[in-house]
């Protein structure tokens, strides 16, 4: 038996050995580290030339291939949730869910990503030791590699190492990077379509919309149904009224309605309202009875509507001609004056642009000239007068609407006048296109608005293609001074009956009447037959914003009726058929919510740490001699710390001593010494 033999390795100087290759395999062999021959040549053969390139890449195929795991984890756990955001929460496989997938995908990348640095750690200890340094950084540099505290320390220790630190600012940032995925994806409450339910609102293509909306009074005389003279009283009067909103079916309280391109749901014939001041219009005039007897001033418009104190004359309300006003008209009103169904004007005392002095007296800037009079002790404060001028005009308008939380808020999105269709007036009456039926036209005519652009079949129609809807019963319309052939679907019109009875109800009956104010009557006005007007008089406070909100307030409650009672089109209001607008019931539930931004950090330590694998490698490349040792622990056993003068040892590569590792047998000796011992036969 051979006697036992104990091998001992010398540190490696990185210059000497690899200026003297073949002087480094002698100072081996006489040690008699390696006892083979052919090992010996295969070392030669190795070491005659420095180390390749591709091979020394080749040391860093596994950190390349953890990196790319380690991005396609980032990049999975980020396009997941972008797939469900806003999406309602799904049943998974295995009763996982999102955010199990991305605390998995999280783990992966973190630790693909760690091992990655920790080779670069491993690689940089080797690098460290270009100079001499303390052993014990070989300690702190081992410990950054397998642990958080370990790095904070190396980053003091390597503080000259650029690629240490961040390498070690990585491994402790990585410690946040789970939270902060699991933050990325929450649940929150929204709303969804419920299928196999739909929401309904109200609209009207056309009134009247049954047999008895109008009413035949004598021969070319028309009047509207009880329902809708009610309706417009209660706009007056109680314009808060429930009856004067429109009543939305939305099973859970909230919905949503499809809309255009500029944001229209729907569109309703309608009535509408234009008003401006004509309290400028107002002369005083003094009344006198005979010399002695004093009957006071009449405060007067020139269409004669007038007030006076003296005979308690507070507030009327005339449906004439505003030609009187015409040099005030507003930009555009002429046309609504032309086309509307009733021109009333509003004139009433009032204390509104009043102010109150400091003895208490209200002070008014054009005060009645007799309210002083020593005969009437009623009042003891100035007023002053209004009158505002308004026509009342159909038209088409166009509503955004939507039902939350049982509320239904519809905003109004554009309103157009209805203008009277000539061409289809002068088609449908015996004669055709013959002007000398304009009388009739005027009598009967439909008031029609057309809707642009016009929502047909999930595409917008303007006027240069409206009239090339197909299949699309079709009517004609005069759009400036134009005629063009549209689908019905996109007219809304007022029946030329209708329109009559509506004009004489509003201009007779509705808004025609005075209001007189005895000393009795405790502040409220007295309307002998138009009761309902005395809202207008707002409790002697009547502004000009105060009686365009009652006008409107009216038209509203017109338009509402328009609406309960419409229909789609002239041959349906034989039957008394409604026309809805349909939309989404929305329910609520649970839905994916994603905030990207809580991705950031793991994508950027991902890019950091694949910035420095590439720097890394490069050095590889251009510094080939230099071995790629990284992690190993075996160049701490063959390369023991020697003195300068020691005999040399080859460098070898991690593969090769590996190799060397794998041929040998150690055993570790406490005693005499401690120390690795290598039992071989010589």
């Amino acid at each position: 038996m051979q006697p036992t033999r104990t091998t001992q390795y010398a540190p490696v100087n990185d210059g000497d050995a690899r200026d003297n290759d073949e002087e480094s395999i002698e100072a081996a062999t006489t040690q008699g580290d390696f006892h083979r021959q052919e090992a010996r040549d295969t070392l030669r053969e190795k070491r005659a030339n420095a180390p390749e390139r591709p091979r020394v890449l080749q040391f860093w195929k596994w950190e390349a291939l953890a990196l790319l795991l380690a991005m396609a984890s980032v990049v999975t756990m980020t396009v997941i949730p972008v797939i469900y955001h806003d999406a309602p929460e799904e049943e998974w496989p295995f009763s996982i869910n999102i955010n199990t997938v991305i605390a998995l995908l999280t783990t992966l990348m973190r630790a693909t990503m760690l091992l990655v640095v920790a080779e670069i750690l491993g690689q940089m200890k080797w690098r460290f030791f270009d100079r001499t340094r303390p052993l014990s950084d070989l300690q702190h540099f081992d410990h950054a590699s397998r642990s958080v505290l370990g790095s904070l320390k190396v980053i003091w220790v390597a503080r000259s190492s650029f690629i240490s630190v961040v390498a070690a600012l990585i491994t402790v940032t990585s410690i946040a990077v789970a939270p902060f995925t699991q933050q990325a994806v929450s649940t929150v409450s929204c709303s969804r379509a419920v299928l196999g339910v739909r929401a309904s609102l109200p609209i009207s293509h056309y009134v009247p919309g049954g047999r008895g909306s109008v009413l035949r009074v004598s021969a070319g005389s028309w009047d509207v149904a009880i329902d809708m003279k009610g309706a417009m009283i209660n706009g007056l009067v109680n314009p808060t009224s429930s009856d004067n909103n429109v009543q939305v079916a939305c099973e859970t309280g909230n919905c949503t309605f499809p809309s255009s391109s500029n944001g229209v749901t729907h569109s309703s014939i309608a009535m509408c309202s234009s008003c401006f001041d004509t309290t400028s219009f107002i002369s005083e005039k003094e009344l006198k009875v005979n010399r002695t007897d004093y009957a006071g001033v009449n405060y007067t418009l020139p269409n004669s509507q007038s007030l006076n104190y003296i005979n308690r004359i507070w507030l009327t309300a005339n449906t004439t001609s505003l030609d009187w006003a015409k040099e005030s008209f507003p930009i555009g009103f002429g046309l609504l004056a032309q086309a509307a169904f009733a021109n009333v004007t509003i004139l009433s005392f009032t204390q509104a642009p009043c102010t109150r002095s400091g003895n208490g007296t209200v002070v008014c800037p054009r005060p009645v000239r007799d309210f002083r009079a020593p005969n009437d002790p009623t009042y003891k404060d100035q007023v002053d007068v209004v009158a505002v001028s308004c026509a009342l005009y159909p038209c088409l308008k166009s509503f955004h609407a939507g039902v939350t939380r049982g509320a239904l808020v519809e905003r109004i999105v554009s309103s157009e006048p209805a203008t009277l269709n000539f061409v289809e007036a002068r088609a449908n009456l015996d004669g055709g296109d013959d002007r000398n039926n304009d009388g009739m036209v005027l009598t009967y005519g439909n008031y029609t608005g057309l809707q642009l652009p016009c929502f047909l079949d999930g595409a917008e129609y303007d006027l240069s293609n409206i009239s090339q809807v197909p299949h699309a019963e079709k009517t004609r319309i005069n759009v400036n001074e134009s005629t063009y052939e549209v689908p019905e679907t996109c007219v809304y019109k007022i029946g030329g009956t209708y329109s009559l009875a509506l004009r004489n109800f509003l201009t007779t009956d509705l808004l025609r009447g005075y209001c007189w104010f005895p000393s009795s009557a405790g502040g409220v006005p007295i309307c002998p037959t138009q009761w309902w007007l005395a809202p207008l008089y707002n409790n002697l406070t009547a502004s000009f914003d105060s009686i365009n909100v009652s006008i409107e307030q009216l038209t509203a409650a017109i338009t509402t009726q328009f609406r309960k009672t419409g229909t789609s089109n002239e041959t349906f209001s034989l039957s008394g058929y409604k026309e809805t607008v349909i939309g989404s019931v929305l329910g609520t539930t649970v839905c994916t919510r994603f905030d990207w931004q809580w991705i950031l950090l793991p994508i950027i330590l991902v890019f950091a740490t694949a910035i420095l694998l590439t720097i890394s490698v490069i050095q590889s490349w251009t510094e080939p001699a230099i071995p790629v040792w990284k992690t190993s622990i075996l160049p701490l056993l063959f390369y023991k710390v020697s003195p300068l003068d020691s005999k040399k040892m080859p460098t070898l590569d991690s593969d090769e001593l590996h190799r060397h590792a794998e041929t040998m047998k150690v055993r570790f000796r406490t005693k005499p010494n401690a120390r690795f011992e290598s039992d071989q036969v010589g």
